[in-house]
């Protein structure tokens, strides 16, 4: 983080030098508005310190202070890719699980005509668990991919958005470091920890062909909650981080009337 302060402090010692020299030629104008240039630097790394003070506030409330702060949340990071990692498993698993009961009912001569009216009974918690996993197959990866830039977000971040020229995308990435960072774990925590596929369903066991749709169904009504969340979460996240990369961009504009 120290090397992050780097740019920022060169960009207010080179904005200072150049307002001196604008000064001594009289182009006094000029060199207040450099001036002024380089005081927005310390006070844009102030408000990058208020908004990461008012993240830690947020995911101490909404996790019920099972998160703690933004960094805890990111070094939770590996466990939530492991959960999103187990629910689709199951969710395959359970996929897999219908299509085996229906190739055995399918080929057993006495019940063959029963494999449509298991299809379609199953259709709907098939569409829910095809849905969850790939969701589910998304999210883990975009966790992954995440977790392996997250140093270079906060650094680019905190490094960028006090530079006038460089603040928009320097908001951009912070703020995909503070939302992503929070919003992820926060997800994960919805996820049941003691999930684990079906397997494959016995061939000797008639019963089991017979409760074959109920097992289906309850098993899309354990991952029906975890996915509106997953859902409903990520659009709020990215709601969110564009209106904080926007807020972060149009800082320096607001400092300019003050």
């Amino acid at each position: 983080m120290i090397y992050a302060l780097l740019i920022p402090v060169v960009a207010a010692v080179v904005y200072i030098s150049y307002a001196i020299v604008l000064w001594s030629v009289g182009q006094r104008g000029n060199a207040i508005m450099y001036v002024e240039k380089a005081i927005e630097i310390p006070l844009m790394l102030a408000v990058n310190g208020t908004i990461f003070w008012a993240t830690n506030l947020i995911i101490i409330s909404v996790s019920e202070g099972k998160l703690g702060d933004i960094w805890s949340a990111w070094n939770s990071m590996e466990l939530s890719a492991t959960r999103f990692k187990t629910i689709k498993e199951y969710c395959i698993g359970w996929v897999l699980y219908s299509g085996t009961v229906r190739s055995i009912i399918a080929s057993t001569p006495v019940l063959s005509g029963f494999a449509e009216a298991f299809s379609a009974a199953t259709f709907w918690s098939n569409m829910v668990l095809s849905t969850a996993a790939t969701s589910f197959l998304f999210l883990e990866y975009l966790t992954y991919l995440l977790n392996s830039i997250k140093d270079w977000l906060l650094s680019l971040g905190v490094t960028l958005t006090p530079v006038d020229k460089l603040r928009r995308l320097g908001g951009w990435l912070l703020s995909i470091y503070l939302v992503y960072g929070t919003a992820i774990p926060l997800i994960a925590l919805n996820i049941p920890p003691d999930l684990s596929p079906p397997g494959l369903p016995d061939y000797f066991n008639p019963v089991k062909w017979i409760i074959a749709a109920d097992l289906m169904a309850k098993a899309a009504y354990t991952v029906i909650g975890p996915l509106v969340v997953s859902v409903t979460g990520l659009a709020i996240a990215s709601a969110v981080a564009a209106g904080i990369s926007s807020m972060i961009g149009g800082i320096g504009l607001t400092l300019k009337w003050i």
